[in-house]
């Protein structure tokens, strides 16, 4: 049986990835915001001869043709690369030169993407080949996409509502970025002693996290270090602290973002008002698979019908536990996670520190990549980047099959809260394009960033750490393992919003499969005791419906704010309104997460996210088509995942390839009996 990662030391210039990817330590924001200056400008100049020779009928301007010169403009796939390239490095290395750099190329970027989607000879001409006989299937999807977004950015509107339409979405754009850069500032600028005696509860992993560069222990408002403390501190005081501070990230202020928020709110109205709409839930909905905020709110009514009197159940049971070992009176927002973390560790004799001394890093990753190898027939080989990382923590992996490489992709694992975004996320280096091969090259290959904010050695991995691994690595594989060869509508490209978390959230059902524990285990040090695996599996759905509902009111928050109706006079305490009305577990009457909610105003989820409870009912219902063991049927199974899910990409509306691998539409079944609330 051949093995399925290794770490391969070679020449890294063998690579034929070496001619493509990035050279990072070479990056210059100057040098990047002349190329995008001159790029754009040479790109919009081929657009402009692109558009008379279709306007004159010229020969060489066929609809196929425009495609063609689309997907493989080298001046365009230049910007996009230096584009790409200067977004990521802000994200996880930010620094005042990166920042100014992608402030000033703004608006060089949305003004060329807007006058792309804006073309009228290219949306005329798109528009009557949907009804050439001679297109197929492939060719009508990558159109509709192609016009599905003109028609958003304003391709069908008249001239003078294209140019309104083209200012507010370039200020929209630019709104974006302050909002993420005030939310890292305000996220860094926090910091203070432990004092004695508030260490106490916190496991040794914690105490490692908060070793300051003295190596006094200091609190932060890094990921690991916010969620530990909340966990684990004996101190109410200090939790109450930290969740106080925590919810008013970016709420004040140099780094407030509440007028950010109004501003962003009163763009987005005025863009859905252009297209005739009366709300941008309305306009947002339009590209979705749910197809209309009616239907999005409707499906998460359903599930908070289905899901909140288990909630409900969970929060007397956690309150009476507390009040059981001594907590007086009602439980506040700071004790949830305190009592909650001690339920667990009485109910099931599991903690996160002691599954931390069995999940490190190598060994998962050995297991994932074992467990996709089995799947999905490829292999992962560690290598040397060709081209060199951003930073050392940064591991650089091909993936290949039996003919050879397919892809590529870099994971960068670790918290660095001084110049690193939060989050995790996966993030295009590269598509694959036949348009875009070089040197004799049949295609450029796939290559994906993989960026994670795990706890950084010499502690181990949390359970949920490593289900964020396996939820990016989902979204990395249907990036890499794509077999579209239009850019457009490879990998994630083209595929419905609502849609895009189903291979994320189907490889994370994984993490619970006693067989994927046996390939970690295996590569252990410290194997995983399988007591301790079944006490994992048994704790699953500890305090699901709560967690399940606590997303069901984020979603609403972000429907109502993008909803039709007079505009909230304060949009902070109108999200948080509904967060009251909705959670069973209580929120600060203070709270303003939404100054520090990406989701909807720095990325790419506004009046979308309802996505991830509609895409995981897909993801349920797709794991449960495969076996429980790593055998035959579930290598067979693999395969057709692959071929439809992961294969297909955008090139087919994501109903067609559930039903592609399923044999039918996608139910809510799975979900349910998984979370044990049917």
């Amino acid at each position: 049986r051949p093995k399925r990662w290794q770490h391969t030391e070679q020449r890294a210039m063998a690579s034929r990835f070496a001619r493509y990817l990035p050279r990072f330590e070479n990056f210059a924001p100057a040098a990047a915001a002349d190329t995008i200056k001159t790029c754009a400008q040479e790109a919009l100049t081929e657009l402009a001869a692109m558009e008379s020779g279709i306007t004159a009928g010229k020969s060489g301007y066929s609809w196929r043709e425009c495609i063609d010169r689309l997907e493989g403009m080298p001046a365009l796939a230049k910007l996009n690369r230096e584009w790409g390239l200067l977004n990521h490095l802000n994200s996880v290395r930010t620094s005042d030169e990166l920042r100014a750099t992608q402030q000033s190329a703004m608006p060089t970027v949305v003004d060329m993407g807007m006058r792309f989607a804006q073309s009228r000879p290219l949306y005329a001409c798109f528009s009557a080949a949907l009804t050439d006989p001679t297109a197929d299937a492939a060719d009508r999807r990558y159109l509709s996409v192609f016009l599905r977004s003109a028609r958003i950015e304003g391709a069908a509107l008249p001239s003078e509502q294209q140019a309104q339409l083209h200012a507010n979405k370039k200020e929209e754009a630019l709104l974006g970025i302050t909002f993420s850069n005030n939310r890292l500032d305000a996220r860094k600028a926090w910091k203070r002693p432990l004092a004695p005696g508030e260490e106490d509860g916190m496991p040794p992993s914690l105490l490692t996290m908060l070793r300051g560069p003295t190596g006094a222990p200091e609190l932060s408002l890094a990921d690991p270090i916010v969620v530990g403390v909340l966990k684990y501190a004996r101190s109410r005081a200090l939790r109450e602290e930290l969740m106080r501070v925590n919810s008013q990230v970016a709420a004040s202020g140099a780094t407030d973002n509440r007028p950010l928020i109004v501003d962003i709110l009163r763009l987005r109205r005025e863009q859905a008002a252009l297209h005739g709409l009366p709300s941008y839930a309305a306009l947002s909905l339009s590209t979705k698979m749910a197809g209309a905020p009616e239907t999005a709110s409707a499906f998460l009514q359903d599930l908070e019908t289905r899901f909140r009197p288990a909630a409900e159940r969970e929060f007397q049971q956690l309150t009476a536990f507390a009040h059981a070992n001594g907590h007086e009176g009602a439980l506040q927002p700071w004790d949830g996670s305190y009592w909650a973390e001690q339920l667990r560790e009485a109910r099931y004799s599991v903690s996160d520190e002691l599954v931390r001394t069995h999940f490190k890093l190598p060994a998962v990753l050995s297991g994932l990549f074992e467990l996709a190898s089995t799947l999905f027939g490829v292999r992962f080989e560690e290598r040397a980047a060709p081209t060199g990382v951003w930073h050392p923590d940064v591991t650089y992996y091909e993936v290949c099959n039996e003919a050879g490489p397919v892809a590529a992709f870099y994971l960068d694992p670790y918290s660095r809260p001084e110049n690193k975004q939060g989050g995790a996320w996966m993030n295009t280096c590269l598509d694959r394009s036949t348009h875009l091969a070089r040197d004799g090259d049949d295609c450029q290959l796939p290559v994906a960033y993989l960026v994670c904010n795990q706890a950084a050695p010499p502690a181990g991995m949390s359970f949920r750490e490593v289900e964020t691994l396996f939820h990016e690595f989902g979204h990395g594989l249907q990036h890499m393992l794509t077999r579209v060869n239009r850019s457009g509508v490879a990998g994630i490209n083209g595929i419905e919003w609502d849609a895009v978390e189903l291979p994320s959230q189907f490889m994370e059902n994984w993490c619970y499969s006693p067989s994927v524990a046996d390939l970690i285990s295996a590569r252990s040090r410290v194997p995983i005791p399988g007591p301790l695996f079944d006490s994992l599996r048994a704790a699953r759905n500890f305090m699901v419906a709560s967690a399940t509902v606590r997303q069901i009111s984020f979603a609403k928050g972000d429907l109502a704010l993008h909803g039709a109706g007079p505009a909230a006079a304060d949009p902070v305490t109108a999200f948080r309104d509904i967060l009251m009305a909705t959670n069973v577990a209580p929120i600060l009457p203070n709270d303003a997460m939404l100054c520090s909610f990406s989701h909807l105003f720095g990325g790419g989820y506004a009046a979308g996210y309802y996505s991830y409870k509609w895409a995981e009912v897909m993801a349920a219902d797709a794991f449960a088509a495969f076996p429980a063991s790593l055998d035959v049927d579930a290598q067979r199974v693999g395969r057709r995942f692959r071929d439809t899910v992961l294969a297909l990409g955008g090139s087919v509306h994501p109903l067609d390839v559930f039903k592609a691998f399923r044999g039918r539409t996608p139910t809510p079944d799975a979900l349910l009996q998984q979370a044990n609330v049917l």
